[in-house]
């Protein structure tokens, strides 16, 4: 992968969706998009441990942990995960989705 995927951990990633913390260690992270899907995918490159977020959310599809400390990194990951940071407003804002009425 290009080097612009590649984290060297003990970072915030500030994604279009969501934010996210890394802890210390070496990562990939990567948007996947599969037909109309897409994902984020966080690889622990110390084991190849693969997890996987919502990419509208950041809310967890699903893990594949291959040791302890990645069981433990993708925990803290998924703890992290909190709306994008708008800079303007200077506060954190969730993403707004408006709903037309009837």
């Amino acid at each position: 992968m290009a080097p612009e995927y590649r984290h060297g951990g003990d970072e915030t990633l500030a994604l279009t969706n969501f934010t996210m913390d890394l802890p210390p260690g070496d990562y990939f992270v990567g948007t996947i998009t599969r037909g109309s899907t897409s994902t984020v995918e966080v690889c622990y490159l110390p084991d190849a441990s693969v997890l996987r977020l919502s990419d509208t959310s950041g809310g967890e599809i699903s893990r594949m942990a291959r040791s302890g400390a990645a069981q433990a990194v993708f925990d803290g990951i998924v703890a992290s995960v909190r709306p994008p940071f708008d800079v303007t407003k200077g506060v954190r804002v969730p993403t707004l989705t408006t709903i037309e009425p009837y």
